[in-house]
């Protein structure tokens, strides 16, 4: 039964996905980062909603020299996200990586564990879209 509700979740994550409302929140020369505002659900002082992230071709082949892979693991990815406004730590609920940018290509890796919750580091990218998210400049 648990399967079919990490099923269910992951589903509706790529189907969310894929009919969002995605609105640019952060750039860098690193990653540009989205917020689906049609996912937003506040409640208390804790929001969760959907992100996405591209990363750029420079940064990526950037990875692939320090890693020393043979070719780019994964490109954008999209995830449900869980903020605690009250504490700043954000979670990754699901995650999806795509071999392509916008969550396009093929699925290179699919992760329905939630990660822990991990205070948001200042100046991240996670900090950007906490900050849109906790203070409603969404």
């Amino acid at each position: 039964m648990k399967s079919i509700a990490i099923l269910l979740g992951l589903s509706s994550l790529l189907t969310s996905a894929q009919a969002a409302d995605w609105h640019l929140v952060a750039t860098s020369n690193a990653v540009k980062v989205y917020i689906d505002q049609d996912s937003i659900k506040a409640s208390d002082e804790n929001v969760r909603h959907y992100g996405a992230k591209d990363i750029n071709e420079s940064m990526v082949n950037l990875w692939v020299m320090y890693d020393q892979l043979s070719e780019p693991s994964y490109k954008s990815f999209k995830a449900q996200l869980a903020l605690d406004c009250n504490r700043a730590t954000v979670a990754y609920l699901y995650t999806v990586m795509y071999s392509g940018v916008n969550g396009n290509g093929e699925v290179v890796k699919s992760t329905t564990t939630p990660s822990k919750a991990v205070p948001v580091i200042p100046g991240s990218m996670d900090a950007t879209i906490f900050e849109a998210s906790c203070n409603n400049k969404l």
